[in-house]
């Protein structure tokens, strides 16, 4: 596969910024190992000096190894990944064989000018590698060569701007760029909002404050013990706990969108004339993830019951050879349920009456007595029991409707406007979601039940990890339909259980 350019390494710069990380996690042990230094007997300062000097080893080892062991090689064909100092492992793909390749960017490394490059084959997790700390010259170039290997255009994708169509930068208008649509909506202001609560990054508001006033006040020539512990505040009188209640929730919620705001900043998935994804986010930790058209086994689309009452929705795509993982789990972070409607529209080209997101009365009828079961079984319980039993009553009996839940919902099949067949799976009343899985991407579809017309339907997709979806109830006759109406090339099987 040589093509003959030399075998490369990491950038030199890399070593830098591997090093900052080193240090910024190094001054804990150094500070542990002083205070041990103060407190032990004096016989045991060669030990503290022995492992001293085996941490400082690991940890040079730690940012010198991958320039030292890590060799590659690209061409129009493919890629070899050598590592190894003394032993050797030689990996070698074939762009055919690549389902994505992401870039992806911390902000230190956006100062240094590097980047890691992550290849993903449809094969396994095995078979995938992270190219560490190139130069942004090279990761581009890594690119390239995967586009050209499917006769494609790979000038970068700019970002989405409001009210735009296909995009192309002004630097790309005298090259043979493929332009991109843009298929998301625009995250705003309340999105953030939302996605930091959802996402619970508002819950390490607290901790990290003190955290960081832990750290900050010594250089102020203050103690960490001036901070107020738990019994303090609740002894506070009602007016001043309510303000520092308050304050804290405030500042929850600014931390939560600021975190949001950070990682999904420039959010923007694009999809080019020949089906391929780009994916793009992040402001100061950015990636950029290019995945194959095929590679997208199916989309999830789900509503969480925390977002409910602002009927917002996440979408994530299922990659082969990936553990689900697109941009950071999510094609969609967080949106309204009537964009996120229209993006899997988009993706799948599906009819709008083949895709809905609205309950099954049917289900209802189920899940309401259940409902009220457990309402009636958790007043009972609270009214002679203690109140941690009760919490414990109520966590188990929202663990089982939620098993529950998720399985009841109905399935069918649909043709795309392209001829291409999707079947499409809603499941759950309570915490609700929609599957769209394309029907070439099935390994096995499976029914089982205890008579023609109540059964479970399973379809089952493997890549990194298996996915496997189970939809209550479902008869005979439409699994059967089911079987039918998925393209027969795909290795199927349905199993039946009638007794």
């Amino acid at each position: 596969m040589a093509d003959g350019r030399p075998y490369r390494r990491p950038h030199p710069r890399s070593l830098l910024v591997r090093a900052v990380l080193v240090v910024r996690s190094a001054w804990l042990v150094v500070g542990i190992g002083a205070a041990l230094a103060a407190v032990v007997p004096s016989g045991w300062h060669t030990l503290l000096i022995v492992l001293g000097i085996y941490y400082a080893y690991t940890r040079f080892v730690q940012v010198v190894y991958d320039y030292v062991a890590i060799r590659y090689s690209g061409n129009s064909r493919g890629i070899r990944f050598v590592r190894g100092v003394i032993g050797s492992e030689e990996k070698q793909f074939r762009w055919k064989s690549v389902v994505s390749v992401a870039v992806n960017q911390t902000l230190l490394q956006r100062v240094a000018g590097v980047a890691d490059v992550m290849i993903t084959v449809k094969a396994s997790e095995m078979a995938s590698v992270t190219l560490p700390g190139i130069g942004i010259a090279e990761a581009t170039r890594v690119v390239r060569l995967h586009a050209q290997s499917r006769g494609q255009s790979c000038g970068p994708v700019p970002p989405r701007r409001e009210g735009s169509s296909p995009v192309v930068s002004a630097s790309d208008a005298g090259r043979d760029v493929e332009p991109a649509g843009a298929v998301t909506p625009v995250l705003r202001a309340p999105d953030f909002l939302l996605i930091g609560v959802c996402t619970g990054a508002f819950v390490f508001f607290v901790p990290s404050l003190y955290s960081s006033a832990a750290e900050l006040l010594p250089l102020f020539g203050l103690q960490a013990d001036v901070l107020p512990s738990i019994r303090e505040i609740a002894r506070l009188d009602p007016v001043t706990l309510i303000m520092f209640i308050g304050a804290a929730a405030v500042g929850s919620l600014v931390y939560g969108t600021s975190v949001a705001w950070l990682r999904y900043r420039g959010f923007s998935v694009s999809r080019r004339l020949n089906g391929e994804l780009v994916f793009e986010a992040g402001l100061a930790a950015k990636e950029r993830r290019i995945v194959s058209a095929d590679a997208v086994a199916a989309y999830e689309l789900r509503r969480p019951l925390l977002m409910l009452p602002a009927n917002r929705v996440f979408l994530r795509a299922v990659v082969r050879g990936e553990a689900g993982r697109v941009t950071r789990g999510m094609l969609l972070p967080l949106t309204r349920a009537a964009d996120g409607l229209e993006t899997l529209r988009t993706l799948t080209e599906l009819q709008s009456v083949d895709i809905t997101l609205h309950g099954d009365r049917a289900s209802w009828r189920i899940v309401t007595p259940v409902l009220a079961g457990s309402g009636l079984l958790l007043t009972a319980v609270a009214s002679v029991a203690s109140v941690p039993l009760a919490i414990m009553v109520a966590s188990a009996a929202f663990l089982l409707l939620r098993a529950a839940d998720a399985r009841l919902g109905r399935i069918g099949v649909a043709t795309s406007l392209t001829g291409e067949r999707w079947v499409i799976a809603q499941r759950g009343t309570v915490f609700r979601s929609l599957w769209a899985i394309n029907a070439e991407s099935i390994d096995v579809s499976r029914w089982s039940g205890v008579g023609r017309r109540h059964g479970a339907q399973t379809v089952t997709i493997r890549g990194r990890r298996t996915v496997r979806l189970t939809v209550w109830p479902t008869s005979a006759r439409l699994a059967l339909q089911l079987r039918r109406g998925i393209d027969s090339s795909a290795p199927l099987s349905l199993e039946r259980n009638l007794r």
